[in-house]
């Protein structure tokens, strides 16, 4: 897949290469190993390092191995917090979750910090129900750790 990508052969992605490469049967591939956002760029600046432009082979694989250890903690912490199993997260399942299951206070706080505010409960409820789906959750957790992580 990297060297695919990698149309100059320099060993690196630039985001040129990437967003130009991806389509098709890469583009399936790269959307079930990072996420359908993949093309935004500030994971690409997340994930090159060395800010030289460019993801190597090294920083191509560490960013799929953060993303979906973060994504698979994403869905374990969205499971736990889910009491009523309805898909569905609301504010209050959230706020007691975080209070009372130290493993899912735990969980946020290493994706978004500890800060949860109505504020920022209200921007991630896209559909404006008072409630998160999976993709609302998987959306404003990883807005707020590309902002965390490009701080």
């Amino acid at each position: 897949m990297f060297k695919t990508l990698d149309k100059d052969c320099s060993n690196e992605i630039s985001l040129d290469e990437l967003k130009n490469g991806a389509n098709g049967d890469l583009k399936s591939k790269l959307t079930n190993l990072f996420g359908k956002d993949f093309l935004r760029v500030r994971y690409f600046e997340v994930s090159d390092t060395d800010h030289n432009n460019g993801i190597n082979l090294e920083e191509f694989l560490m960013w799929a191995e953060n993303t979906k250890r973060r994504r698979q903690l994403l869905m374990s912490t969205f499971r736990m917090m889910d009491k009523d199993a309805s898909n569905e997260v609301s504010l209050r399942e959230l706020v007691q979750s975080m209070r009372t299951n130290p493993e899912i206070k735990a969980n946020l706080s290493e994706i978004i910090g500890t800060e949860l505010t109505m504020a920022e409960f209200k921007r991630a409820d896209k559909s404006g129900d008072n409630s998160l789906d999976f993709y609302e959750f998987v959306q404003w957790a990883e807005d707020i750790y590309l902002q965390r992580a490009l701080e």
